[in-house]
């Protein structure tokens, strides 16, 4: 039996501040609870909640966040792999320029 339970996100009644500042999710470093945008789709929302997960676990840094949130969704359920992935795509993707070639390979390699 775990010696703690990871805490349930919670709202905010800055949700409309996340919705234009484009936020997510965080983490209160005070009280050890995690905030998660109401507007986040199904599809995003395992990522996001592993990825505040992480920062309760000490990894302040955000790209070991996103790590430690693709490795744990990645043993998740079918939902979750498919968050991570997601995810990872979406990394991936603005790290070459938003290179339209990119997904242009992503399209011929589904035809093989």
């Amino acid at each position: 039996r775990p010696l703690t339970a990871a805490p349930e996100p919670k709202r905010s009644l800055l949700a409309l501040y996340f919705r234009k500042a484009a936020i997510d999710g965080m983490t209160d470093p005070f009280f050890l609870e995690i905030v998660v945008n109401p507007d986040l789709l199904p599809s995003e929302r395992p990522f996001v909640i592993a990825h505040e997960w992480g920062h309760l676990a000490g990894y302040a840094d955000e790209s070991e966040a996103n790590f430690i949130a693709w490795l744990a969704c990645r043993r998740g359920s079918a939902r979750a792999q498919y968050s991570a992935w997601l995810a990872l795509f979406g990394h991936v993707y603005a790290a070459t320029g938003n290179n339209r070639e990119l997904l242009a390979a992503t399209r011929s390699s589904d035809r093989i």
